[in-house]
């Protein structure tokens, strides 16, 4: 459709009626003169003054279309596909996106993507007036609402991820409430985001229509090299002191070529490990990095790889602790005699503190005081208790479950299922004669759960006779640790390393199997406490830049004083959040590090703290596909971003060249014409 720029020009168009009435005031009337007879000359001038009329007719049109033609040009008028109308002259809300996600800290051919994107910015601001309304959105912060251009020089690319469906809600009220003739959005991105934040772009894309036209900037991405530090997780089941622990560091490229990388782990400060691999183009490998904690405490680092085009993902910070005692929360009923004789033989062991309470009295104590928690028989469990053992879980703490007379297989497998875990509880199965059993597998006495444990490695033990059973269903989802002989698991754990949930079989009671009185039982016992408990350890990426954070201590708050430092250089105090049973400390870091919350006397809690990798990897936004949207955004490319470009991708392709050539063809044929009228009056 068509469209004027400067639509007040058009007024002029009445400028085009002067031709025609200047040939009407100057028309001469005609006067009678005697003469002799001049019949035949009278047929001659006839015919000259009907084509001088012609003629006449003929130039008052060329005039009146070159006026038309040189007042269209001044108008300046525009084509585009789009139903969007548009004004010049009136007034416009414009509010413009910044992407200064983590994802703009690139480097590549064409320079720093975050710097492109502000210039490209000052560009878009420079098509304004000073009457319009122009509202500035940093994607990672979109409550931060900028009016004033100059602060546009303090915006940064950090190392937070954008918040587009904040953008997309802080976008609506905006046009809500500052309602203009004119109306547009521009995001300026490079739109190399991951496909999860799809319908967010598609909802920008459909305001462009009547009301709001929807730019997007892109900044072309270049060549660039990058190798990533994806992710950390401890590969041992079982942490102990001055025993050696393995992390598993995996790695991805971006690259086509393979490239030879140098892995480095530092721990509390120094380096720990190093290993050299060749990393295949374009692919991921995890790599197992070993080192030994020693004594008990909090244990903190980070995995690093030399600098690329992108540096914020070359480092991953991991923080854990191996506490000096570990607590344990024992809960049970009558029929737990046996379980309980063999914690209390476990008490006198070093760095073990175990707490025994009822079903009725235990969900009035606090879960995180703890580091593991045994359900003994457990009864019918409630939605809220469900819900304080799942976040139990989640953050770090181990469950171990013993069912077993009274437990009920479909109020357990609810439960299960709250937790996130795939595996379920079924039927009870028992041995088909009185006198027989289920006997154990072989045992693998490499595995975390025994090794350590015998002098010998493979030692001659005797193993218990099982009369009965849970038989576990979809066994696929967890680790089988202990299996009977028809392939029944009798010990189950979670495969999740966020979730760590140990789950026996068959109940530890003479009616159920011999295990109470074989010399494996208190072993066992012991590593599924310990292996439960080492979930706490693990503390790894916890955070993102950006996302709150919360410590909290039960109790009151002691007379100490508490600080935050961060990466070990910067130490702000802090001051408690006092609550009714707890008193806490909120953070919100803005970039990657380890922070360390320490009082009077001791390190408190080490969090680390990483960007957000998932939000950068593939696949990312389909352009081709936001292109072809039924809103028609407009697409703008940064690299050829100019004033006319953005001009006419906002009011169409402008056609006031066009209509001075024809006010010229116009000029030309009057000259033309005029000379013809000129010979015919010689004549």
């Amino acid at each position: 459709m068509f469209t004027f720029i400067n639509t007040l020009i058009l007024s002029a168009l009445f400028a085009a009626l002067i031709p025609l009435l200047i040939h009407l005031f100057n028309r001469q009337r005609t006067k009678r003169v005697p003469f002799s007879s001049i019949r035949f000359l009278k047929l001659l001038e006839k015919q000259r003054l009907k084509k001088l009329r012609l003629y006449q007719i003929l130039l008052i049109l060329l005039r009146t279309l070159l006026i038309i033609f040189l007042v269209l040009a001044f108008a300046r008028p525009t084509f585009t596909e789009t139903t969007a109308t548009s004004d010049g002259s009136a007034r416009t809300t414009a509010v413009i996106v910044v992407d200064n996600g983590v994802n703009m800290n690139r480097y590549d051919d064409n320079g720093l993507r975050f710097a492109r994107a502000l210039k490209a910015c000052r560009e878009v601001l420079r098509s304004y007036t000073a009457q319009d309304q122009v509202f500035i959105i940093p994607a990672t912060e979109p409550q931060a609402v900028l009016t004033d251009t100059l602060k546009l020089l303090k915006l940064r690319a950090g190392q937070r991820t954008a918040n587009w469906p904040a953008v997309l809600d802080t976008i609506n009220r905006l046009f809500k409430k500052h309602v203009n003739y004119n109306n547009e959005l521009i995001v300026i991105s490079d739109f190399e985001i991951n496909d999860r934040h799809r319908s967010v772009f598609e909802s920008m894309a459909s305001l462009s229509s009547e009301q709001v036209r929807t730019y997007f900037v892109e900044t072309i991405a270049g060549n660039y090299f990058n190798i990533a530090v994806d992710s950390i997780y401890m590969a041992n089941r079982l942490v102990e002191t001055n025993t050696p622990l393995s992390l598993r560091v995996r790695l991805r490229s971006e690259v086509v070529e393979t490239q030879n990388v140098d892995i480095h782990l530092f721990v509390n400060g120094s380096r720990q490990s190093h290993r050299r691999i060749s990393l295949s183009g374009l692919s991921s490998e995890t790599v197992e990095m070993t080192f030994v904690p020693g004594q008990p405490g909090w244990k903190s680092g980070y995995v690093e790889i030399p600098d690329d085009d992108f540096l914020p993902d070359n480092r991953r910070y991991f923080a854990f602790t191996m506490p000096d005692v570990r607590r344990i929360l024992f809960v049970g009923r009558n029929n737990s005699v046996y379980l309980e004789a063999a914690l209390e033989a476990l008490q006198s062991a070093p760095g073990l503190d175990i707490k025994s309470e009822t079903y009725a009295s235990f969900q009035r104590l606090n879960f995180d005081d703890f580091q593991v928690i045994c359900l003994s028989d457990p009864p019918t469990l409630s939605a809220a208790l469900s819900n304080r053992l799942v976040r139990f879980m989640r953050n770090g703490g181990g469950v171990v479950l013993f069912p077993g007379e009274y437990t009920s297989p479909v109020q357990l497998n609810q439960f299960l299922k709250s937790a996130g875990l795939n595996f379920r509880i079924g039927e009870l199965v028992a041995a088909e004669k009185e006198d027989g059993f289920f006997t154990l597998k072989d045992i693998n006495f490499q595995h975390p759960l025994f090794r350590g444990i015998f002098r010998r490695e493979n030692p001659q033990i005797e193993t218990p006779g099982f009369y009965r059973y849970f038989k576990v269903l979809n066994t696929k989802a967890t680790q089988r640790d202990l299996v009977l002989l028809n392939n029944d698991p009798l010990l189950v754990s979670s495969n999740m390393t966020d979730k760590r949930l140990y789950l026996l079989t068959s109940f530890p009671t003479p009616l159920w199997n011999e295990l109470p009185f074989k010399g494996l039982f208190i072993p066992l016992l012991t590593r599924m406490i310990t292996m439960a408990a080492s979930g706490q350890f693990l503390l790894i990426a916890p955070g993102m830049p950006g996302e709150k954070y919360i410590f909290r201590f039960p109790g009151t708050v002691p007379e100490q004083a508490f600080s935050l430092t961060v990466n070990a250089t910067q130490s702000i105090p802090l001051q408690p959040e006092v609550k009714a049973d707890h008193f806490q400390f909120s953070i919100l870091p803005s970039t990657a590090g380890l922070y360390t919350l320490a009082s009077t006397n001791r390190t408190e809690a080490v969090i680390p703290v990483n960007i957000d990798n998932r939000y950068l990897q593939n696949p990312h936004i389909d352009k081709k596909q936001l292109r072809a949207h039924p809103g028609k955004p407009v697409w703008i490319n940064d690299v050829e971003l100019e004033p006319v470009q953005l001009q006419e991708a906002r009011f169409g392709k402008e056609l006031w060249k066009l209509f001075v050539f024809l006010a010229v063809l116009c000029l030309i044929f009057e000259i033309f014409v005029v000379k013809k009228m000129e010979g015919r009056n010689q004549q």
